[in-house]
Protein backbone atom coordinates (compact mmCIF):
# COMPACT_ATOMS: atom_id res chain seq x y z
CA UNK A 1 0.00 0.00 0.00
CA UNK A 2 2.82 2.57 0.92
CA UNK A 3 4.90 1.93 -2.54
CA UNK A 4 1.45 2.73 -4.32
CA UNK A 5 0.91 5.87 -2.21
CA UNK A 6 4.95 6.67 -2.98
CA UNK A 7 3.95 5.67 -6.67
CA UNK A 8 1.29 7.86 -6.81
CA UNK A 9 3.10 11.03 -5.88
CA UNK A 10 5.78 10.48 -7.87
CA UNK A 11 3.15 10.03 -11.37
CA UNK A 12 1.77 13.07 -9.93
CA UNK A 13 5.11 14.95 -9.67
CA UNK A 14 5.91 13.98 -12.94
CA UNK A 15 2.01 14.93 -14.66
CA UNK A 16 2.54 18.48 -12.89
CA UNK A 17 5.96 18.71 -14.51
CA UNK A 18 4.71 18.00 -17.58
CA UNK A 19 1.53 20.16 -17.46
CA UNK A 20 3.34 23.34 -16.14
CA UNK A 21 6.56 23.08 -18.55
CA UNK A 22 9.01 22.82 -16.01
CA UNK A 23 9.93 18.88 -16.95
CA UNK A 24 10.70 19.83 -20.17
CA UNK A 25 13.68 22.65 -21.01
CA UNK A 26 13.39 23.68 -24.29
CA UNK A 27 16.55 26.28 -25.76
CA UNK A 28 17.70 26.72 -29.31
CA UNK A 29 17.68 23.14 -31.02
CA UNK A 30 17.53 20.97 -27.55
CA UNK A 31 15.45 19.54 -25.13
CA UNK A 32 16.75 19.15 -21.56
CA UNK A 33 14.17 16.98 -18.70
CA UNK A 34 14.44 16.69 -15.73
CA UNK A 35 11.49 14.00 -15.67
CA UNK A 36 14.14 11.33 -14.95
CA UNK A 37 14.56 12.32 -11.60
CA UNK A 38 11.28 10.90 -10.17
CA UNK A 39 12.05 8.03 -12.18
CA UNK A 40 15.27 7.49 -10.55
CA UNK A 41 14.46 8.40 -6.93
CA UNK A 42 11.74 5.96 -7.44
CA UNK A 43 13.68 3.30 -8.60
CA UNK A 44 16.24 3.64 -5.37
CA UNK A 45 13.16 4.13 -2.62
CA UNK A 46 11.08 1.23 -3.93
CA UNK A 47 13.13 -1.00 -6.41
CA UNK A 48 13.74 -2.06 -10.41
CA UNK A 49 9.52 -3.03 -11.02
CA UNK A 50 8.76 0.44 -9.80
CA UNK A 51 11.34 2.48 -11.96
CA UNK A 52 10.43 0.38 -15.17
CA UNK A 53 7.14 1.67 -13.83
CA UNK A 54 8.18 5.16 -13.51
CA UNK A 55 10.09 4.96 -16.63
CA UNK A 56 6.97 4.16 -18.47
CA UNK A 57 5.05 7.21 -17.59
CA UNK A 58 8.03 9.10 -18.63
CA UNK A 59 7.65 7.19 -21.81
CA UNK A 60 4.45 8.02 -22.43
CA UNK A 61 4.56 11.82 -21.55
CA UNK A 62 7.65 11.86 -24.06
CA UNK A 63 5.54 10.21 -26.58
CA UNK A 64 2.40 12.26 -25.98
CA UNK A 65 5.15 15.73 -26.10
CA UNK A 66 5.47 14.41 -30.33
CA UNK A 67 1.82 15.11 -31.21
CA UNK A 68 2.79 18.98 -31.16
CA UNK A 69 4.40 20.26 -27.63
CA UNK A 70 7.53 19.19 -29.21
CA UNK A 71 9.11 20.13 -32.59
CA UNK A 72 11.75 17.70 -32.63
CA UNK A 73 9.45 14.86 -31.64
CA UNK A 74 6.77 16.37 -34.31
CA UNK A 75 9.43 15.98 -36.94
CA UNK A 76 9.94 12.04 -35.52
CA UNK A 77 6.67 11.24 -35.78
CA UNK A 78 6.17 12.80 -38.85
CA UNK A 79 9.01 10.08 -40.44
CA UNK A 80 7.80 7.06 -38.16
CA UNK A 81 5.60 6.95 -35.56
CA UNK A 82 6.29 3.09 -34.10
CA UNK A 83 9.69 4.20 -34.73
CA UNK A 84 9.05 7.17 -32.29
CA UNK A 85 6.97 5.01 -29.90
CA UNK A 86 9.97 2.55 -29.84
CA UNK A 87 12.42 5.69 -28.86
CA UNK A 88 10.19 7.24 -26.63
CA UNK A 89 8.37 4.29 -24.13
CA UNK A 90 10.78 1.33 -23.84
CA UNK A 91 13.78 3.11 -23.57
CA UNK A 92 12.49 5.08 -20.68
CA UNK A 93 11.16 1.94 -19.58
CA UNK A 94 14.80 0.22 -19.49
CA UNK A 95 16.60 3.47 -18.12
CA UNK A 96 14.13 3.26 -14.71
CA UNK A 97 14.27 -0.29 -14.13
CA UNK A 98 18.36 -0.57 -14.50
CA UNK A 99 18.85 2.35 -12.38
CA UNK A 100 16.82 0.20 -9.76
CA UNK A 101 19.28 -2.93 -10.33
CA UNK A 102 22.11 -0.94 -10.60
CA UNK A 103 21.38 0.89 -6.55
CA UNK A 104 20.24 -2.59 -6.07
CA UNK A 105 23.49 -4.12 -6.94
CA UNK A 106 25.72 -1.06 -5.27
CA UNK A 107 23.73 -1.12 -1.83
CA UNK A 108 24.84 -4.25 -0.50
CA UNK A 109 26.68 -5.29 2.90
CA UNK A 110 29.67 -7.23 2.67
CA UNK A 111 32.71 -7.99 5.29
CA UNK A 112 34.00 -4.61 4.95
CA UNK A 113 31.09 -2.47 5.78
CA UNK A 114 28.51 -4.40 7.86
CA UNK A 115 29.85 -3.37 10.93
CA UNK A 116 29.01 0.15 10.44
CA UNK A 117 25.53 -0.27 9.14
CA UNK A 118 24.38 -2.37 12.39
CA UNK A 119 25.72 0.36 14.61
CA UNK A 120 24.17 2.84 12.52
CA UNK A 121 20.77 0.84 12.41
CA UNK A 122 21.08 0.73 16.91
CA UNK A 123 21.79 4.30 16.23
CA UNK A 124 18.70 5.15 14.61
CA UNK A 125 16.69 3.39 17.01
CA UNK A 126 18.20 4.90 20.08
CA UNK A 127 17.13 8.29 18.69
CA UNK A 128 13.89 7.27 18.25
CA UNK A 129 13.30 6.86 21.62
CA UNK A 130 14.09 2.82 22.03
CA UNK A 131 15.66 1.91 24.90
CA UNK A 132 15.96 -1.76 24.30
CA UNK A 133 15.66 -3.61 20.38
CA UNK A 134 15.16 -7.21 19.93
CA UNK A 135 18.07 -8.84 17.44
CA UNK A 136 14.52 -9.76 15.17
CA UNK A 137 13.75 -6.55 15.09
CA UNK A 138 17.26 -5.05 13.80
CA UNK A 139 17.15 -7.98 11.41
CA UNK A 140 13.98 -6.50 9.81
CA UNK A 141 15.80 -3.65 10.07
CA UNK A 142 18.70 -4.03 7.92
CA UNK A 143 16.29 -6.51 5.36
CA UNK A 144 14.30 -3.06 5.08
CA UNK A 145 17.66 -0.92 4.45
CA UNK A 146 19.61 -3.28 2.16
CA UNK A 147 16.91 -5.81 0.48
CA UNK A 148 18.39 -8.98 -0.43
CA UNK A 149 20.36 -9.07 3.00
CA UNK A 150 21.79 -12.62 3.95
CA UNK A 151 24.18 -13.44 6.80
CA UNK A 152 26.10 -15.14 4.28
CA UNK A 153 27.07 -12.18 2.37
CA UNK A 154 29.47 -11.03 5.56
CA UNK A 155 30.58 -14.18 6.76
CA UNK A 156 27.84 -15.60 9.25
CA UNK A 157 26.29 -18.59 9.15
CA UNK A 158 22.96 -17.31 11.34
CA UNK A 159 22.21 -14.21 12.50
CA UNK A 160 22.68 -14.66 16.14
CA UNK A 161 26.12 -15.37 14.98
CA UNK A 162 26.52 -11.80 13.79
CA UNK A 163 24.88 -10.84 17.15
CA UNK A 164 27.55 -12.64 19.11
CA UNK A 165 30.45 -10.65 16.57
CA UNK A 166 28.64 -7.42 17.26
CA UNK A 167 29.17 -8.13 21.22
CA UNK A 168 32.88 -9.24 20.65
CA UNK A 169 33.84 -6.55 18.85
CA UNK A 170 32.75 -4.39 21.60
CA UNK A 171 30.10 -2.47 19.62
CA UNK A 172 28.83 -0.05 22.26
CA UNK A 173 25.65 -0.84 21.97
CA UNK A 174 22.91 2.51 22.52
CA UNK A 175 20.32 0.19 23.17
CA UNK A 176 21.34 -2.39 25.42
CA UNK A 177 20.58 -4.82 23.24
CA UNK A 178 19.60 -8.63 24.82
CA UNK A 179 22.68 -10.37 23.43
CA UNK A 180 22.53 -12.74 26.06
CA UNK A 181 18.86 -13.68 24.77
CA UNK A 182 20.82 -15.41 21.91
CA UNK A 183 20.65 -19.17 22.27
CA UNK A 184 24.90 -20.51 22.63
Amino acid sequence: MQDMVQLSVLIAIMLLLELTGLGMIKTAGLEITIMLVPVIVGAIVMGPAAGALLGGVFGLISFWECFGKSSFGVVLLGINPIYTFLVCVPTRILAGWLCGLAFKGLNKLDKTNWLPAFTAALERFKSEGFERVNPSILKATILNDYPGFEERQIGFKRFSDVMKKLEKEGVKDPLNTDFSAIKK
